[in-house]
């Protein structure tokens, strides 16, 4: 009989249908890996976790030619504090604008205890117009200087007349012939105000914000001890900081200890998730915010006399 035949027909069909539905499978799914492949392949690789922005600053450049070079030359966005009417100060302050590197005036002011400033300090002693001269004449003296930090200052920081003038000034700088159109003051750029927090009873803050001035302040001092040893510490301190809070400033100065453990450290920050930054980027968040919060009020104050009305 004839009756298995088709039966045999159809199953010979089922055999040779499943191996090609098989390979037809497989091959779609390699396409599907291979063009996956391609596609990582010309995409960057992931970056590592970020955790936030740390601004280091190398204090008191200016005395040595020698170490202010070296410190030029470390890795990542760095802010060098230049100090005024030093030998090397205006040569360093080029030569780190030339590198495109971020430079601020390190302004000496009166500290409480016997130690001396330097060169155009600042002291409490000074009538209002002299603050303001000396202020101006240490900001020519450190060309492209996109903000200040206090060297010692312990008294002058503390008195709420002179950081105001301090903050007037700073509120009133233009280095360009030509002045630009006025601004809502909480839009207005210009120098940003770095407190090294050399005392608590700093009034610098309150000042800032009466003036408009974006203030930020010192959180961790690198070398306090010239050990290598405990900079690595105060380093992980300001790495802590970050982690935890987003954003963090720490100071350095150009001695040979702190210069070699930041030229070690240095390049290894990205890996653990810290992105190096100026401090001025630090102070364009700050600036950006206090434009969302005048905007936010101007608003908040439109839609109060839209009811009223």
């Amino acid at each position: 009989m004839n009756v298995g035949r088709p039966s045999g027909q159809i199953a010979g069909a089922k055999g040779s249908v499943v191996p090609r539905l098989f390979g037809a499978l497989l091959f779609a799914l390699a396409q599907l890996v291979f063009s996956g492949l391609s596609r990582a392949a010309s995409l960057p690789h992931s970056p590592k976790p970020s955790y936030g922005q740390l601004a280091i600053v190398i204090d008191d450049l200016g005395y040595s030619r020698a170490s202010g070079l070296r410190a030029a030359r470390l890795p990542g966005p760095l802010t060098y504090a230049v100090l005024p009417f030093t030998p090397y100060g205006g040569l360093l302050s080029e030569l780190l604008h030339r590198r495109g590197r971020e430079v601020i005036l390190h302004l000496p002011m009166e500290p409480a205890g016997p130690g001396h400033p330097g060169p155009g300090a600042i002291r409490t002693s000074m009538a209002p117009a002299t603050v303001v001269t000396s202020v101006r004449a240490a900001l020519a003296a450190v060309p492209h200087a996109a903000g200040i930090s206090n060297h010692m200052g312990s008294r002058a920081t503390a008195d709420r007349r002179i950081m105001d003038l301090v903050m007037h000034t700073l509120e009133e700088w233009d280095p360009s012939p030509r002045r630009p159109e006025p601004r809502p003051a909480a839009t207005r750029p210009g120098l940003f105000y770095l407190d090294s927090r050399t005392t608590a009873l700093s009034v610098s803050g309150p000042a800032a914000e009466r003036y408009h001035v974006t203030h930020l302040a010192r959180d961790v001092f690198l070398d306090n001890a010239r050990d290598r040893r405990l900079i690595e510490v105060q380093i992980g301190k300001a790495v802590g900081l970050v982690k935890k809070r987003g954003e963090a400033i720490a100071i350095g100065h150009p001695y040979p200890e702190t210069l070699e453990v930041l030229e070690r450290v240095l390049p290894r920050l990205l890996e653990v998730g810290i992105a190096l930054a100026p401090v001025s980027e630090l102070a364009s968040h700050r600036m950006a915010f206090h434009r969302l919060a005048a905007e936010t009020t101007g608003k908040a104050s439109g839609s109060n006399e839209a009811l009223e009305n």
